[in-house]
């Protein structure tokens, strides 16, 4: 427990990391495999990464259920720096780039599906919803200041977040009350009912 803290931040900040780099990898992906020499060919190159993403998705469900999240984790962590190698191994242009277009989908395929099952393994299912939403909230952050993002725009979304989290714990407060009221309300009027039942069947 005392570890807990250290390794939901450790989390947060992998998370962030690892989506920032699958977000950049591919939204450049055209032009890296254009300038790892494949020129025209870069487009369809690159549309291989959708059905890697499927495929290692189907295998993940078909296939690795006996894994352990932290494994799956693994896997998809170590696709990114291999597709970035496969374009600096001096391979082929064709081979390098398929390579880096099939290791990129790999990594994000299994990236969003370790977002929700790597958090379950660790932290257990108490709290899993929260967590995941804090673990939102962190790579939102951390991913804002890895693009220069000014501070005041954080700080307002934060304020913004805020706001609808206290907003949010008011109307369940609300509702615990009304819930706790209409339960004392209810339990008074069956006792008056039983009582007024037992009171008409008289002594016999």
């Amino acid at each position: 427990d005392s570890l807990r803290p250290l390794a939901f931040r450790a989390v947060a900040v992998s998370f962030a990391l690892s989506g920032a780099v699958i977000v950049a990898l591919g939204v450049h992906m055209v032009p890296i495999l254009a300038a790892a020499g494949l020129g025209a060919q870069a487009p369809l190159v690159g549309m291989l990464m959708g059905p890697a993403q499927v495929a290692i998705r189907a295998v993940d469900a078909a296939m690795w259920r006996a894994l352990h999240p932290l494994s799956v984790a693994l896997i998809s962590g170590l696709a990114l720096p291999l597709g970035v190698f496969s374009l600096l191994a001096g391979l082929s242009p064709e081979i390098a780039g398929t390579a880096f277009a099939i290791l990129l989908g790999i990594g994000g395929g299994l990236s969003s599906i370790v977002r929700g099952s790597v958090p379950l393994a660790l932290f257990g299912p108490r709290g899993y919803g929260e967590n995941l939403g804090r673990l939102a909230l962190s790579g939102v952050i951390l991913a804002s200041i890895i693009r220069g993002q000014p501070m005041s725009d954080l700080l307002s979304m934060v304020a913004v977040i805020a706001l609808l989290i206290v907003g949010r714990g008011l109307v369940q407060l609300w509702k615990e009350d009304v819930a706790n009221k209409t339960g004392a309300e209810m339990k008074v009027f069956l006792r008056e009912k039983l009582y007024r039942h037992v009171l008409s069947l008289g002594p016999g």
